[in-house]
């Protein structure tokens, strides 16, 4: 158990790290020997769209259309606000995690939007101090 929980949260790291180029990463420090992944930016238009609202928390995901199949897009940070037919740009991760004598494989789509906790930009005066 204690491994799995390691893989997901490592697949969380790694996702943070990810560049979107669809190479395949070496296990980071820190993760569990043997785990490998490769990840991607893909871009889709939305078919459905999940949301709820409950007192100021909010879940967000979104259903596309990925290799002819229907997939579920999930917003960890539920930042997001797409409407149907908007096209959006998305993760795909592809990791693999040795668990005893078995690999356990796992594919995630998400969309990341860390915009919502960027700094705000500072106003600018519009005269010249003096």
């Amino acid at each position: 158990m204690k491994t799995l929980i390691a893989a997901i949260l490592a697949s969380l790291v790694l996702t943070f790290h990810a560049q979107a180029d669809n190479t395949n990463m070496p296990s980071p420090m820190g993760m569990p020997p043997g785990m490998a992944g490769c990840f991607g930016t893909e871009q889709a238009p939305v078919v459905k769209v999940f949301a709820v609202d409950d007192n100021g928390a909010r879940f967000r995901a979104y259903q596309v259309r990925w290799k002819d199949q229907d997939v579920i897009v999930s917003d960890m940070f539920g930042t997001t606000n797409f409407k149907e037919g908007d096209k959006i740009s998305f993760m795909v991760n592809n990791i693999e995690v040795p668990v005893g004598e078995k690999k356990l494989k796992m594919l995630q789509f998400m969309i990341m939007d860390a915009t919502a906790f960027a700094p705000a930009p500072k106003a600018h005066n519009a005269k010249p101090s003096q």
